[in-house]
């Protein structure tokens, strides 16, 4: 009887081993490590790729400020001084001892559309 149970014992180690189970589980719980690193790599070059995303927004917005904002910017405030100069001048056009014959005040007058 105690042969017959080491014979079955090592049948089962023999199948167990023969068959690759124990390799299998070890293979298995290796190729779970990479995956897990692989993972880990992933998740830094997400990182990596938002950063380098973000500084080009970056780099985009400060172009944007300086090549059109601040022109623009530049634009209206000369705008703005001109049409303070332009209506000081309208203002005056009452009280100036020219304003029955003034060229400007009837162009003013006569143009109706506003152009």
């Amino acid at each position: 009887m105690g042969i017959q149970l080491i014979i079955g014992i090592a049948g089962i180690v023999t199948a167990i081993v023969g068959s690759g189970w124990i390799s299998s589980v070890v293979l298995r719980k290796k190729y779970l490590r990479e995956i897990d690193v692989l993972n880990v790599e992933i998740k830094k070059k997400d990182a990596e790729t938002d950063a380098a995303e973000i500084e080009n927004i970056e780099k985009i917005l400060k172009i944007q400020i300086e090549y059109i904002v601040e022109p623009l910017k530049k634009e209206i405030n000369g705008l703005r001084r001109t049409i303070n100069v332009l209506r000081f001048a309208l203002e005056k056009i009452g009280v100036c001892p020219h304003a029955a014959g003034c060229p400007v005040k009837h162009e003013l007058q006569n143009d109706k559309d506003g152009d």
